[in-house]
């Protein structure tokens, strides 16, 4: 089943080009249908992917997992573990296509390793969390010594 939920985003890579399709739609696909890379080396633990479900049922599924045209994972493993976890029939996906082996692979790489260069700044975060009337789903940071 692949129930289109939002319009084409626009595509500013042409039929010809070497990049991948840009005109992104987000859909529903169901996850049976998803296979995970096998040579993905990021891992994610029991603790981790609990802590991915408990944000999907506070806040919802709200980050597509990526899938090439064969429907393996890019990006996305840990939402793919928590949603198997809660027992997600269908999870939201966006299909990449055009992409050559080195492409995929290095799009999946850049996924994990880009955000590991970010820092935090501690008073800021600190102020976001010391409110005990923030929503439901907070918790979830606290526990892993945010607040």
């Amino acid at each position: 089943m692949r129930e289109k939920i939002e319009g084409q985003a626009g595509s500013i890579a042409s039929e010809h080009s070497s990049k991948p399709s840009l005109d992104l739609a987000i859909v529903y696909r169901r996850i049976e249908e998803l296979k995970p890379d096998s040579a993905n080396p990021r891992r994610h633990g029991k603790k981790q992917i609990r802590q991915i479900a408990d944000s999907i049922e506070a806040f919802g599924f709200l980050v597509p997992i990526l899938i090439d045209e064969a429907g393996l994972v890019i990006a996305g493993h840990g939402r793919y573990a928590a949603a198997k976890l809660l027992g997600l029939k269908q999870v939201p996906i966006i299909e990449v296509t055009g992409l050559s082996e080195a492409k995929r692979r290095a799009l999946a790489l850049a996924d994990n390793r880009i955000a590991e260069g970010a820092g935090w700044d501690r008073e800021m975060l600190a102020a976001e969390l010391v409110d005990e009337g923030k929503p439901a789903g907070v918790g979830c940071l606290r526990n892993e010594g945010y607040a």
